[in-house]
């Protein structure tokens, strides 16, 4: 006769048990590394979305800054230029005065089109002279330096009626000229403290002008501005 089970508790597999437990196990790390992953991939998602935004922002402040940055490197160089100019001229009228003799500046346009000036001493108190100069009897007593800076050099702005300094009309004569101080292109400083009474043009080729006035009963250099749209030069420190 069998012995009656039926009311016998079913017996369980330890092994089934462990298997089952080691497989929710590995659904549940499978799941956390999914999420992981996905959390990643979102990270990195919105880090290249606030990059391009970036980007886009520096692009754009470049868009405007370049260009202001040019107009103030043309207003450096049309400022550099000129006092270049100026300076080594009240160096000029201080020599003349403590040697004795006159000292003047030579301008020269060069082959590629670039003016450049330098120094004389006069060596046969004749004064200053382009034929004394050539055959050494005034001494140069310096190497020409070229006039430019930043795209600023010696001239007129193209296109432009140009008030004169004198406030009486406008600039005329050769407008590829932009040296007044005659033929010669030479300013004479005498002992006396006097000079050639010249103007000196310089422009940034865009938009500015400046110009050196120097007065011949005195020597003194004076600096005057002008822009486009305006009616009369402004006076401009040194």
């Amino acid at each position: 006769m069998r012995p009656d089970r039926s009311n016998q508790a079913p017996s369980i597999n330890c092994v089934d048990s462990i298997n089952c437990v080691d497989s929710i196990n590995s659904v549940n790390s499978v799941n956390s590394v999914n999420r992981s992953t996905a959390s990643s991939t979102c990270e990195r998602g919105m880090t290249l979305i606030e990059l391009v935004i970036c980007l886009g922002l520096v692009g754009l402040v470049l868009l405007v800054a370049v260009p202001a940055l040019g107009n103030l490197a043309r207003s450096a160089g049309l400022g550099a230029v000129s006092r270049k100019v100026s300076s080594r001229m009240a160096g000029c009228r201080a020599q003349a005065m403590l040697r004795g003799r006159s000292i003047g500046m030579v301008f020269e346009h060069t082959t590629d089109g670039v003016w450049s000036c330098y120094t004389v001493e006069d060596g046969d108190n004749d004064g200053i002279h382009s034929d004394d100069i050539r055959s050494g009897r005034d001494r140069r007593l310096e190497q020409p330096i070229r006039l430019e800076a930043y795209g600023a050099s010696p001239g007129f702005l193209a296109g432009e009626h140009v008030p004169d300094p004198s406030g009486h009309g406008l600039v005329r004569g050769n407008l590829d000229d932009p040296i007044r101080s005659g033929p010669s292109n030479i300013v004479s400083f005498t002992p006396q403290g006097t000079a050639t009474p010249c103007s000196i043009y310089f422009t940034d080729h865009r938009a500015r002008m400046q110009v050196l006035r120097i007065y011949g009963a005195t020597g003194k250099v004076h600096q005057l501005r002008w822009s486009p749209g305006k009616s009369r030069w402004e006076a401009a420190g040194l």
